[in-house]
């Protein structure tokens, strides 16, 4: 832009000597390179709208991963859900995670709102449904832990209530069992929106 303002200024200035013929090229210059940084600015302003306009209504979901009885050599765990955002998140739905035969089957809340935490009941589906409400239940066998975990993806959809038009987004991360200290790690976490 400081370039449109530089020829805009040397083409006043010729032509204010007498010289318009030869300030016309500088004229047209200008104008050009004003218009430019005019429309990048523009788009530049636009961007960041688009931006607030996806982000409007978003609830702000976290999860996080903690022992019951975190005294005994393999507790259980538990998920739990927080929202931290003004905005409700509405038609909550964890996919399942699979492991070998087995499959941790989640059971999400309706919805969260400001400030809750949820607890996150699950259950195993192998030979039937059970419900264990332990995350960890998914790659124990025989109350044994394997001496290495794969890194398990945690998927979580959700709506927001936003009156101009429902928004969908996903909450993703990944979680693994680190065998050295005994415990879940959740790693990653991001919500994204769902176009």
């Amino acid at each position: 832009m400081t370039g449109g303002l530089f020829s805009f200024t040397l083409a006043l200035i010729e032509h204010l000597r007498g010289n318009s013929f030869a300030a016309l090229p500088w004229v047209l210059v200008g104008f050009v390179a004003f218009m430019a940084g005019s429309f990048f600015a523009w788009l530049n302003e636009r961007k960041k709208l688009e931006e607030q306009d996806r982000q409007r209504g978003r609830p702000e979901i976290t999860a996080q991963f903690s022992p019951i009885d975190a005294g005994s050599i393999l507790p259980a765990w538990l998920l739990y859900l927080h929202n931290s955002s003004d905005y409700p998140a509405v038609d909550v739905h964890i996919a399942d995670i699979r492991y070998g035969d087995k499959v941790l089957r989640f059971i999400p809340p309706a919805s969260l709102i400001k400030g809750q935490t949820f607890t996150v009941g699950c259950g195993i589906l192998y030979n039937g449904w059970t419900e264990t409400n332990d995350v960890s239940s998914l790659f124990l066998s025989d109350h044994m832990v394997p001496l290495n975990t794969p890194v398990f993806d945690l998927t979580i959809n959700f709506s927001s209530l936003d009156n101009a038009n429902r928004k969908h987004w996903v909450f993703r991360a990944s979680f693994y069992y680190e065998v050295q200290q005994r415990r879940l790690v959740l790693t990653g976490q991001k919500v994204l929106t769902v176009e």
